[in-house]
């Protein structure tokens, strides 16, 4: 169905979806960075803080990749496992191995790139969590192999999907906006300004109600 609406891009992308009850919304984005992409703005990154459901983003001439393994980027947090069910249907569907990569980061890297604050420790090792995530995954019918690595997240997570020869990234964001995104950064916007392969992304927070819309309304979404 070809249509054509007029409007501003990212809101008419986000009605229609909701028109269609779509299950996924497959869109490109330049992967612009620095100063252009600030002043430019960028259509993908808003859908993405504005979208209920998962959004498969990919950049103008990304070499077309099948999925038989798909990179599943995971911190240890419930809402990070939010994206696992959409990884597990994309296995079950082609046979796709998952790989659920998980990033430690060193004293040395943290501090120094204000993953977190320089007096706070280093998260726990991500290995037990992980090859527990595989373990579960496997019981449900799933391939899947515990990768723990250690690093900057998302260089790291896009260097892995390299080597590995990955079709797909999958991952949650924050969707923040404003001034805590500009300060605080965003690890699936660096990755999808990076990656070799589509990244399929999904919110883990709320997103926030559609103009117009009622508070009881936005509850129900």
């Amino acid at each position: 169905v070809l249509e054509i609406r007029s409007g501003g891009p990212a809101q008419e992308i986000l009605q229609a979806a909701r028109d269609r009850k779509a299950d996924l919304v497959a869109i490109s984005t330049h992967g612009r960075g620095g100063v252009r992409r600030l002043l430019m703005g960028s259509v993908t990154e808003e859908v993405l803080r504005r979208a209920d459901l998962p959004l498969l983003v990919t950049r103008p001439g990304l070499p077309a990749r099948d999925w038989r393994r798909i990179v599943v980027a995971l911190d240890g947090s419930e809402r990070a496992e939010k994206v696992i069910a959409d990884a597990a249907m994309l296995s079950r569907a082609g046979g796709s191995a998952l790989d659920f990569v998980g990033v430690n980061l060193s004293p040395v890297t943290a501090a120094g790139l204000g993953e977190f604050p320089p007096m706070m420790p280093p998260p726990e090792d991500l290995g037990p969590y992980l090859r527990n995530a595989a373990r579960h995954a496997e019981e449900l019918g799933v391939k899947a192999r515990p990768v723990a690595l250690e690093g900057r997240a998302a260089f790291t997570i896009v260097k892995h999907a390299t080597e590995s020869d990955a079709g797909l990234i999958c991952m949650t964001t924050h969707g923040r906006t404003g001034l805590a995104r500009l300060l605080l950064g965003s690890i699936a916007e660096e990755i999808l300004r990076t990656a070799p392969c589509p990244v399929l992304v999904r919110r883990n927070v709320p997103a926030p109600a559609p103009a117009g819309s009622s508070p009881q309304t936005a509850d129900r979404r």
